[in-house]
């Protein structure tokens, strides 16, 4: 796959997230900033220097009718991934695609999935108010999760991953898309609930820390990032202490590489 510097790959992503942020306005569909691009936008007002992706949320009605919209208004090299669009990708969340870029993230391990340079599009769902229930939800996602990534090629061979596919397909013998449509059911289960808080259940710091309010997530502010006018949580200083921590300080100058994406 072909390298490009840090600068090129955020106007590209830059441009993704204008696109986005189009569509969503002209339907009524509210995102927010989340993770690094969260955090970037009150310590950097823009991308962290060494971050290498956008990333934003949605509440799960949102995400839904993203998804139901998104078919007809990308076009071209522009495209929504997620396994229903392309049944070699196995993340439980969406990915808005600039394939023009041959462009390949570090853990894909599978040829044939699309590659481009990408917005991540997470959907933020209701979490159980018991404890022990929140638990049960995400070792679920988590094992069904490592399965999937694993058959699909996303994961490393190792005795952890091997185990679980293992144990999977000696007593399954479903297809791929059986265990999909499974862990998706297990991220929606407490949607219906009347009071809740939201949590982002793929998250890489842990669905017990990128977690939002209710009242939180009732209450969005603007921010600007890069130039380009988006919402994030008015509680943003609560909701990034539970995340980072102090997250006004920048960790070690060793620590600050790009996650995703091989560059320059």
């Amino acid at each position: 796959m072909v390298k490009m510097e840090k600068k090129d790959i955020k106007k590209v992503e830059l441009d993704i997230l204008i696109e986005i942020k189009r569509i969503c306005d002209f339907y009524n569909i509210e995102f927010f900033l989340i993770g690094g691009s969260f955090l970037g936008a009150i310590r950097h007002k823009g991308f962290i220097s060494w971050d290498d992706d956008i990333d934003i949320g949605m509440t799960r009605g949102n995400y839904e009718k993203f998804i139901q919209v998104s078919s007809k208004e990308f076009t071209g090299k522009i495209k929504v991934q997620n396994y229903y669009s392309d049944n070699t990708y196995p993340l439980s969340f969406l990915k808005v695609l600039n394939t023009a870029y041959k462009v390949k993230e570090n853990r894909s391990r599978n040829k044939d999935s699309l590659n481009g340079i990408f917005v991540d599009v997470f959907p933020f769902d209701r979490m159980p108010k018991s404890t022990i229930r929140r638990k049960i939800q995400i070792f679920r996602f988590k094992f069904l999760n490592s399965y999937i990534e694993y058959e699909l090629g996303w994961r490393s061979k190792n005795f952890k991953n091997e185990m679980i596919s293992f144990l999977i397909n000696i007593f399954s013998n479903k297809k791929i898309t059986f265990f999909v449509k499974k862990r998706d059911k297990i991220m929606r289960e407490y949607n219906k609930q009347k009071k809740f808080d939201y949590y982002n259940i793929p998250s890489q710091y842990g669905p017990e820390k990128e977690v939002i309010k209710e009242k939180e997530m009732n209450k969005m502010k603007q921010i600007t990032f890069e130039n380009i006018k988006l919402n994030i949580p008015e509680a943003y200083d609560k909701i990034l202490t539970r995340q980072y921590g102090n997250y006004m300080i920048p960790p070690k100058p060793e620590e600050r590489n790009a996650k995703h994406l091989n560059l320059k």
